[in-house]
């Protein structure tokens, strides 16, 4: 993770921005569907340094898959499967398996925060990253951030743009 870290440590004020503009605009528990999570949908794509980093979303039915890569100098260095889907005790979750990492064990992260375009999902248990956010910068362009908590440096921010 740390190669991937130091690639795409570029702070992103537009993040910080657009999180202050939504932060009157939340839903409670029970507003959230899968619908909710629709902004997402789609390729997306950034492009930095010699490298790719791609994530594609779907709705399927009450639950949103995902997968995510990285390609560098033709290799793909990374790669993990993304669900987000309601889970009866927990609410709405992202379960993320990453392979090679934790022994191939899905990892799962509880929506804490959502406003239209926004979301936030927290795993305080996890080493890293313990929170994973998504938010619609415009309609062809997506922010997504990582990182080690609300007061933790480790920090990885994504500009992505839709490519379908």
């Amino acid at each position: 993770m740390t190669t991937l870290m130091k690639c795409f440590k570029k702070p992103i004020l537009l993040f910080t921005a657009i999180l202050a503009l939504v932060a009157c605009n939340s839903k409670s528990p029970e507003a959230v569907g899968v619908d909710s999570f629709a902004f997402m949908s789609g390729n997306w794509l950034l492009a930095q340094e010699g490298r790719q980093y791609s994530e594609s979303w779907t709705a399927t039915g009450n639950r949103m898959e995902g997968s995510a890569y990285e390609v560098a100098l033709g290799d793909t260095v990374f790669a993990e499967a993304m669900e987000i889907f309601k889970r009866d005790a927990d609410g709405w979750v992202m379960a993320v398996r990453m392979a090679g990492e934790h022994s191939g064990n899905t990892v799962f992260f509880t929506l804490t925060t959502h406003r239209d375009g926004h979301v936030m999902f927290e795993n305080a248990t996890h080493d890293f990253p313990k929170r994973i956010g998504y938010t619609l910068a415009t309609p062809g362009a997506m922010q997504a951030i990582v990182d080690g908590g609300a007061d933790s440096e480790q920090k990885l921010e994504f500009s992505f743009v839709k490519t379908e």
